[in-house]
């Protein structure tokens, strides 16, 4: 019998303990569901919407959480904006669709509707939602809505351009000797520890004389230093 918990604060001890914990047997799908993400975009998007974390538990043992916020009007949504533009939920391999269907009947008890934009249409959390939204007394609509961006990163780097066609690469690499030909500049990979804060400045300065400052979409010009700074020094 799965035992859900509610919590309202993002930072509760028992709720990132779980989260963890999760975390480390691979239960968390991509960087927008884990704690060091969310804990620093809530702080600084979450705005009208109050955590509603709900994390499942088997004999004490965390083994799933629905990472939702709840609107002024009720609804509970995943936390996704212009900058975080996917979430999902997390449980352990095999149990995703018991955690589902108790996480939508405690939903279900306090009367909320739920809306889950951008949930990735291919996520383990959407075969469990097809699976267990009837049984646990949701009707589901559902709607396309856009292709992911994102780049598959979670295998080596010498993997990920193995995959990548030649010609692409050469044109990579040319690219990078042409910059390098200038005086002054070079390409340079940290993979220490560095001074995280330095480098986010740089990159936000950069950003601040190119084409987007013009059209008001630059770091900069949207307000976003603070949130940058802290989400990739938590990341470092």
């Amino acid at each position: 019998m799965i035992e859900i918990r509610e919590f309202d604060d993002v930072s509760d001890r028992e709720l990132v303990s779980a989260w963890r914990a999760l975390d480390g047997v691979g239960a968390c799908p991509s960087l927008f569901a884990s704690h060091t993400w969310l804990s620093v975009w809530s702080r600084h998007f979450a705005g009208s919407c109050a955590p509603s974390l709900l994390a499942g538990y088997e004999s004490g043992i965390p083994i799933g959480l629905a990472p939702l916020f709840v609107s002024r009007r009720g609804v509970a949504e995943l936390p996704v904006n212009f900058l975080s533009l996917r979430s999902e939920f997390m449980f352990v391999e095999g149990r995703g669709g018991e955690f589902v269907e108790a996480a939508l009947r405690h939903l279900r008890r306090s009367g909320r509707a739920l809306v889950l934009r951008n949930l990735p249409a291919d996520s383990p959390s959407h075969r469990a939602l097809a699976q267990r939204s009837r049984p646990a007394g949701y009707f589901r609509g559902e709607s396309a809505s856009r292709v992911t961006p994102y780049v598959d990163t979670s295998r080596a780097w010498d993997d990920y351009l193995a995959h990548i066609p030649k010609k692409r690469v050469a044109r990579w690499q040319r690219r990078a000797r042409k910059l390098e030909r200038h005086a002054g500049m070079r390409i340079c990979s940290y993979d220490e520890q560095v001074d995280v804060e330095a480098l986010v400045d740089a990159v936000i300065d950069v950003d601040s004389r190119s084409w987007r400052e013009g059209e008001g979409t630059s770091i900069r010009g949207r307000g976003l230093g603070e949130f940058f700074r802290e989400s990739c020094g938590a990341m470092a």
